[in-house]
């Protein structure tokens, strides 16, 4: 009779120590689609704010380490991720949505999801403002007199549209005014002030997680020198078509601060005019560029020094600047 009480004892204390493992919180896991993004998973899920202070997009970033690079803007088919969404452990086993194994998110998942287009639908928009200085090395090619034109702080407005097509390809679109201030140490210069337009599209690819490939083509009217004599300096301004080339690489990631350095070279086409032809020429331009993000937000400042040398039939040049680029972006999501 001890013994099958002592048996019952047991029996009930082992049962009430189980009770609390059955109903432990757990953290829900997803695995990742093709064409899903992160802000649409949480969304499907109704947890808000996705982006205003405390949000979900970056207590999910907090949870996976592997999304702090890029804020949680790049996720990848069949990667696991962990939600801020806390279960026990029965309702985890009854979900027939995410979880570590499961291929049918669809019941919980992003709402929709039989409907999913197969690619990212968001897009950011881009505004920059550049401070910078450059010196103007010229040469007469007939005379081998030579001059040095220096500017004041130049600037440069710059507004791109930027679209996310899938977790690698993206496309963009910008337009740029430039505002250019010069003097000259030798002599009169004429037409001191000039503004100079330009546009372009491009195309991004992601390679791996931290480096980026961009191919870039635009057309941007460029400052040359005409003058008879280096005493009497005439500044025209040309436009010129110009393929570029930028790979970029990031350096580290802490919290939601992003440091990327980026070189570029870009192949600048020849044109002719009624005064004298342009030569091909070409330019190299190295950066670091520092990022915070905040929420849909992130505002960035990058150091720059580029070196462009183009050639005339009646002069050479090579104008070397260095200066700083300061901007924001806006994320929007389906």
């Amino acid at each position: 009779m001890k013994i099958q009480k002592l048996r019952l004892i047991c029996f009930f204390l082992l049962s009430m120590h189980a009770l609390p493992l059955s109903g432990q919180d757990v953290h829900l896991t997803y695995k990742v689609k093709s064409g899903d993004t992160l802000s649409e998973i949480l969304a499907g899920l109704n947890l808000s704010p996705l982006w205003r202070s405390h949000n979900y997009v970056m207590r999910t970033v907090e949870l996976n380490p592997q999304l702090e690079k890029s804020g949680g803007h790049r996720i990848y088919p069949n990667q696991i991720i962990i939600l801020p969404v806390k279960v026990t452990t029965l309702q985890q086993k009854r979900i027939e949505g995410p979880s570590l194994a499961s291929d049918e998110e669809e019941e919980i998942g992003p709402r929709g999801q039989e409907d999913q287009k197969e690619t990212l639908t968001f897009g950011r928009l881009n505004i920059s403002y550049d401070f910078f200085y450059s010196a103007m090395d010229i040469k007469d090619t007939t005379t081998s007199d030579t001059a040095n034109i220096l500017s004041r702080v130049n600037s440069a407005f710059q507004i791109a549209w930027e679209q996310q097509w899938d977790e690698v390809n993206k496309s963009f679109l910008y337009y740029r005014s430039e505002k250019h201030d010069y003097e000259s140490l030798q002599g009169k210069l004429k037409g001191k002030s000039f503004n100079l337009q330009g546009f372009g599209f491009g195309y991004e690819r992601t390679m791996t997680e931290s480096f980026d490939l961009r191919l870039k083509y635009q057309v941007q009217e460029r400052l040359f020198v005409r003058a008879t004599s280096m005493t009497d300096l005439v500044m025209e301004n040309s436009m010129i078509q110009e393929f570029e080339l930028n790979p970029r690489y990031t350096l580290f990631s802490k919290g939601k601060f992003i440091l990327t350095p980026d070189v570029s070279f870009a192949y600048l086409f020849p044109v002719k005019n009624d005064n004298y032809s342009i030569k091909r020429g070409q330019r190299y331009t190295a950066g670091l560029s520092l990022k915070h993000d905040i929420g849909e937000y992130s505002l960035m400042g990058r150091y720059f020094y580029g070196v462009e040398k183009q050639d005339t039939s009646i002069m050479t040049k090579t104008t070397k600047s260095t200066g700083i680029s300061v901007g924001v972006v806006w994320s929007f999501g389906k």
